[in-house]
């Protein structure tokens, strides 16, 4: 039996869309009935923020939440933050970018809040999202419990602009 693997479909305001494709890497057991490959998350809307330090590229896909959710510091909320280090650009053709590299990080919602904010409900009824004051919204998700499991497995991440930005 094929264990149930997370996908996450989320959705935001950026600039990108951003897949994320995992893959066991040496280290991982097969004792359990891994997945070969699948894939995990599909941001629309996404931004990111990658750099380079003393020889270890991290990168960041980001999903914030609607303008006007902010914290006390005035940073806006997310809704999903996927960190990957060890990023190696694969190739790049007409705006589209294939990296390699390793997922490190993984906060993010439950598939549901993501479904009621594409409905239109306010991210201030939802529960998961609620911070400890009236209003206010959590400024990170939790880490997904889906995903920890998948925390050092190679990930094939395309980013390609969101052609929804030019409806607009």
């Amino acid at each position: 039996m094929t264990e149930q693997t997370p996908a996450l479909a989320a959705a935001g305001n950026g600039a990108y869309r951003i897949c994320v494709r995992l893959e066991p890497v040496s280290h991982v057991r097969h004792g359990r009935s891994w997945p070969e490959a699948f894939t995990a998350a599909t941001l629309t809307g996404a931004d990111f923020n990658a750099d380079h330090d003393r020889g270890l590229s991290r990168f960041e896909a980001r999903i914030y939440a609607p303008p006007g959710f902010e914290d006390s510091d005035r940073d806006r909320c997310m809704l999903a933050s996927f960190e990957f280090h060890h990023m190696v650009l694969d190739s790049a053709r007409g705006g589209v970018m294939d990296f390699t590299g390793v997922l490190v990080g993984a906060l993010a919602y439950p598939q549901d809040v993501y479904d009621r904010l594409a409905a239109g409900c306010p991210l201030t009824d939802i529960d998961e999202a609620r911070g400890n004051w009236p209003g206010e919204v959590r400024y990170l998700p939790l880490p997904h419990p889906g995903f920890q499991a998948y925390l050092g497995w190679r990930a094939k991440v395309t980013i390609a602009p969101d052609r929804r930005q030019d409806d607009q």
